[in-house]
């Protein structure tokens, strides 16, 4: 894979004036090969460490900056359910403190709207059952009440009604 050059340094042996020899020294490339592996190694080692602690901080610290839009869910879930939970704890990020008070404000809207819509039904239910002079049941709700008898498990058996009208 790495092709490392093999140093080569040559001189001359020289007595005085008289020219010996000559050296030539040719170095081994074996221990750089040694010392390279060693090295890649080690810094393979020390890259997979630093990447899976990375992953592993990255989680947690996903899990805890995603822990309100959990909530936000819950919360959505529960509006779907008929419920209207606040959450009381606002997280620290801007963005999803923005998005859990409007959840807040939604949550409260419904809740007041839900809660006009069940005043308004009750209030027609009694002016359509009710008289409202007298304060008594009128003829739809005495039918309807009679139906509701008759088809329970209790009525349907024998008997006679009388019905007056009085003008």
């Amino acid at each position: 894979l790495i092709e490392i050059p093999e140093p080569q340094g040559e001189s001359e042996v020289i007595n005085g004036w008289f020219r010996l020899g000559k050296i030539e020294v040719v170095a081994h490339t074996g221990l750089a090969y040694r010392d390279l592996w060693r090295v890649f190694r080690e810094q393979l080692w020390l890259f997979l460490f630093t990447a899976v602690a990375a992953y592993g901080l990255a989680g947690v610290s996903l899990h805890f900056l995603l822990r309100p839009l959990k909530r936000v869910e819950k919360q959505a879930d529960a509006i779907c359910r008929r419920e209207f939970p606040e959450q009381q704890q606002l997280p620290r990020t801007r963005e999803l403190r923005s998005m859990v008070q409007a959840m807040n404000r939604m949550v409260e809207k419904i809740k007041d709207m839900f809660q006009e819509q069940l005043e308004l039904t009750e209030s027609l239910h009694r002016s359509s059952h009710v008289d409202f002079i007298t304060g008594l049941s009128n003829r739809l709700d005495f039918d309807a009440r009679l139906e509701s008898f008759i088809k329970s498990e209790l009525g349907g058996g024998e008997g006679a009604l009388l019905l007056w009208q009085l003008s």
